[in-house]
């Protein structure tokens, strides 16, 4: 089984001040917990495992608001949901096996399902706009309760993306996250678009264009050849945003 790591950790001040054996544990129960970020204790294995003496006493107070003791025994990484599968949505496949473990486990209420639920869809209205659907919500729930629509019109108008088509834009970043059961932010919009190269117009010298071009397919083909996981995607989330935008930016040309 295949799952993210946040590698960044080794700077975090919390880490870094772990006695080895917890960094360890700490690794431990990331890898061996469920789907659902829940284990079983074993602590006789875990030591085995790890090479060191645990206590289970110690590691609740080691790992306090981190990791939590269930009523049934179980312990529960809080934040592992969150970093796994960002909102959880009964509309992604992968999402649904994780939602019912969570039902059994009687922690449903401790994730609220994605912005656009099963319920909601029956509830909201939807607007046709050019040709697709988007929901009345915001993405996000910004304070200042902005429509897309407007907040759209306004990144169009920005000189930092002028030339850019902010709407075409908008829809693959949004449809790239959803296929992957994370929720589409505007902060996620606005790193897709910070991404994008301005297209060449036809004035520019073809010789310019097709040097451009070839530095495309070369790095398409380094992302092509990284990583990918049983279903055919990209391990690294990242490179395989930054492959899609790749192929866009070919198929423009």
């Amino acid at each position: 089984m295949k799952r993210f790591t946040e590698t960044t950790k080794w700077d975090d001040p919390w880490f870094m001040d772990l006695p080895g054996k917890y960094k360890n544990f700490w690794a431990y129960i990331c890898d061996r917990c469920d789907c659902a970020g829940t284990w079983e204790p074993n602590m006789r294995l875990a030591v085995a495992q790890i090479g060191e003496p645990l206590e289970l006493s110690e590691i609740l107070r080691v790992f306090t608001g981190r990791i939590v003791q269930l009523k049934d025994g179980k312990l529960w990484v809080t934040k592992f949901i969150e970093f796994q599968y960002g909102v959880l949505s009964p509309d992604c496949k992968p999402h649904l096996s994780v939602l019912k473990r969570l039902d059994t486990l009687g922690l449903s209420k401790e994730y609220p399902k994605g912005i656009y639920t099963l319920q909601e869809k029956e509830k909201e209205k939807e607007q046709e706009k050019d040709g697709r659907k988007i929901s009345k919500k915001p993405l996000s729930a910004f304070r200042n309760g902005q429509p897309d629509s407007e907040w759209l019109a306004q990144l169009q108008q920005n000189p930092a993306y002028e030339g850019l088509d902010v709407k075409r834009h908008f829809f693959q970043c949004v449809e790239w996250w959803r296929q992957r059961g994370i929720t589409p932010t505007r902060q996620r919009i606005l790193n897709w678009l910070n991404k994008q190269d301005k297209p060449i117009h036809a004035k520019q010298p073809i010789r310019d264009r097709n040097a451009y071009i070839n530095k495309l397919n070369e790095e398409k083909a380094r992302l092509m050849r990284m990583p990918r996981d049983q279903e055919g995607n990209l391990i690294d989330r990242d490179a395989g945003r930054e492959l899609y935008s790749i192929e866009s930016k070919l198929a423009e040309l």
